[in-house]
């Protein structure tokens, strides 16, 4: 145990020199930036994809070497370390992760030769010399690895892991004392490293102190209660002590403990292969052996998001955070269930208070962002998202979602910066894509945006935000077939989309099938959504297709819910007309004009209904005030000829006429005829 207890030791060690290399690419610095923080399956992929080509190559290859080890992957872990010493024999990180794999393979001799070489190396030299120690120790060479210790506690008098070794030698050499005061002062060093309490605890059984082990055991495991180990220990402790009882318990719980382990082992695996099914079952026994466990608990909240499962979901978070209160993805993934429900002022609280324990990570702020988001607050979403890239600043999500933000607040050269870095690093990042496509649909160049939405389409080609986006660049184009094509790809992909199906009914008005638009504008009601566009659309739609009883239905629904608006009392005039209701007419027809005054069709259509009602002298002015606002309008000019003519006011009506002639009315020739001086004027002929 002390063997993987060191490995673990000079695992987090190594890790932080690694961390320091110099990086020049860009995926070299994402592994980097993924590794602080701690996220190290997702460090592996992207370390994994820099080729034997390129100049961080073998830096890449070295923290997949520690990454491996940290993991328990030996094979793979040799065979990275080894790589980089092929080519490059000086790099002292490689060597001393070659040492540390070969101790923890239990090649102790091979170890400590490949350990010995780096002794004095500026850099790695006291992690080398500690695992040197060991190597020498392993290979049964006790009384060297004793002095070479003593000797190197004389220059680190204030590392926990010397004391460690130290206590380890004296217990080896049958100096229990001497080797309690070396785990003693360890611990005092390093009150958080779980493995110096398990050699305290262990030198105190040794010597039959039951009391300050069992101390010493219920203070390692408020570091980790999951711990199996600890379980027996406190067991075995108890039993010592007389009380059977909490033996028994405890002896329970370490089983339960290792079980539990062993069940989330499987799941892990069931989840890498994507048997989602059977990783929930792992995971379910797993938590039901130790309900402690929180990084079960955590899996199994991911699991039920993914599947919209929000209630499930909530109370596997719930169990982690409750278990764990430090673990920042159960508090993410909490935070981001709970702004699932509408819960926002919940999952607020839950970020605010991890912050305020320290818990400052970019998966919580990034949930932080999210909620602020949601909530209007663009200016301190993007402060919080800006806080968690320069915590990850080669990760592609969190640069794309920085971008969204920023374009949100009308930040646009900054969003493209943030769109153009994500992509830099993951040209395929969908997020990035579907930005940087709206930033340029934004600055017109709608060729190089339907590009983008394009190329993002073939990576995620179910994401109905990418459909539309290509609806609005295809319209914007002109092209809109394209444009309804996409709208009825987005719908076959969710119909409950109802943007897509309003986008829909829209170009189905375009192309004047008013019967399919009507059509479309009802599923949409249907499902209780009734937006001012929609409600005005479907009575337009209706009126086309002479439901007029029904436009006027919704027509009227649309001012009682957004209030007065020119266009829909213009349609109500429009339709009590058809119906052959006047008098409403007149009076919707009013509503319009005065509601825009300055509209020349407003005036006109309701001097045309006074006129239809036989108000002659009514009608005359807002027809006036028509062609005043618009001098060439043809229809007026006639329209105001018949007025005069009906009102016995000749000279104005053939005025008007030859004017309406002159601006393409055939109608008017009539008028202008029956006027002509030469003729008569009329008497009694009336022109409606």
């Amino acid at each position: 145990m002390r063997l993987v207890n060191s490995g673990i030791m000079i695992v987090a060690l190594a890790l932080g020199l690694c961390t320091a290399m110099r990086a020049q690419g860009d995926l070299l610095r994402r592994g980097l930036s993924l590794i602080k923080a701690q996220r190290p399956a997702e460090a592996e992929q992207v370390l994994g994809l820099i080729p034997a080509s390129d100049g961080d190559y073998h830096s890449a290859q070295t923290l997949l070497g520690y990454l491996f080890l940290q993991r328990s992957a030996l094979p793979q872990a040799e065979r990275a370390f080894r790589t980089v010493l092929d080519a490059h024999v000086d790099i002292a990180q490689a060597r001393l992760g070659l040492g540390a794999t070969l101790l923890k393979n239990g090649s102790a001799e091979r170890a400590s030769v490949e350990l010995a070489k780096i002794l004095e190396d500026p850099e790695v030299g006291f992690h080398a010399q500690i695992q040197w120690i060991y190597s020498l120790l392993y290979a049964g060479r006790t009384d060297e690895a004793f002095r070479q210790a003593q000797s190197l506690a004389a220059g680190y008098d204030s590392a926990a892991a010397i004391h460690s070794i130290l206590g380890y030698l004296h217990q080896i050499r049958s100096e229990p004392q001497a080797a309690l005061q070396e785990y003693l002062q360890a611990v005092q060093l390093d009150p958080d490293n779980e493995s110096t309490y398990l050699d305290l605890i262990s030198a105190y059984k040794n010597q039959g102190d039951w009391d300050h082990a069992l101390s010493y055991t219920k203070q390692a495991l408020l570091l980790d209660s999951n711990d199996p180990l600890l379980y027996q220990n406190l067991a075995a402790i108890y039993q010592k002590l007389g009380a059977t009882a909490e033996a028994n318990a405890a002896r329970s719980q370490a089983e339960r403990a290792f079980d539990a382990e062993v069940l989330y082992a499987q799941a892990a695996r069931s989840r890498a292969a994507g048997r989602i099914r059977e990783a929930e079952g792992f995971l379910r026994e797993s938590t039901k052996k130790n309900p402690k466990l929180s990084k079960a608990w955590s899996d199994l909240g991911e699991l039920m998001l993914q599947g919209d499962r929000l209630e499930e979901a909530r109370t596997a978070f719930l169990h982690a955070v409750e278990s764990t209160p430090g673990e920042a993805r159960a508090v993410a993934g909490l935070a981001a269930t709970l702004h699932a429900e509408g819960k926002d002022s919940e999952a607020l609280r839950y970020c605010q208070e991890a912050m305020k324990q320290g818990l400052v990570t970019p998966d919580v702020l990034a949930a932080m962002a999210t909620i602020y988001m949601d909530q209007g607050l663009a200016q301190d979403a993007a402060e919080v998202m800006t806080q968690a890239v320069r915590q990850l600043p080669d990760n592609p999500d969190l640069l794309s979602y920085l971008g969204y933000l920023q374009q949100s607040m009308g930040k646009a050269q900054e969003a493209r910066e943030s769109f153009a870095a994500a992509l830099r690093l993951n040209p395929r990042q969908v997020d990035a894509l579907i930005g940087q496509a709206h930033s340029l649909l934004a600055s017109e160049q709608t060729r190089d945006a339907l590009a983008s939405f394009n190329l993002a389409r073939t990576i995620a080609p179910r994401n109905t935000e990418i459909w539309k986006g290509l609806i609005e660049a295809y319209g914007k184009s002109g092209d809109l077939k394209s444009a309804e094509a996409s709208c009825r790809e987005c719908l076959a992909i969710s119909a409950k989309d109802l943007d897509c199906r309003e986008q829909l009914a829209a170009f189905r008005m375009e192309d004047l099938d008013f019967k399919d638009a009507a059509g479309q504008y009802q599923i949409i009601l249907r499902s209780g959504k009734s937006s001012k566009s929609i409600l005005d659309g479907f009575a337009y739609s209706l009126m086309k297709i002479g439901d007029y009883d029904r436009a006027v239905e919704f027509s009227e629904r649309s001012i009682r819910q957004y209030g007065p608006d020119a266009r829909v009392y213009g349609v109500l005039g429009y339709l009590y007309r058809c119906r052959g209701d006047l008098t409403r007419a007149v009076s919707n027809y009013r509503l319009a004009r005065d509601a825009e005054p300055l509209d020349p069709e407003r005036s006109f259509d309701f001097g045309l209904a006074l006129y239809l009602a036989g108000d002659f002298a009514g009608a005359a002015a807002p027809i006036q005030t028509a062609i005043r606002l618009k001098p060439d309008y043809g229809t007026a000019h006639y329209y105001l000829a018949i007025v005069y003519w009906n009102l016995r006011q000749y000279a104005l009506a053939l005025t008007h006429a030859r004017r309406a002639q002159d601006l393409g009315v055939p109608a008017a020739n009539a008028i202008i005829q029956s006027l002509t001086p030469n003729l008569s004027l009329p008497t009694s002929k009336k022109f409606r």
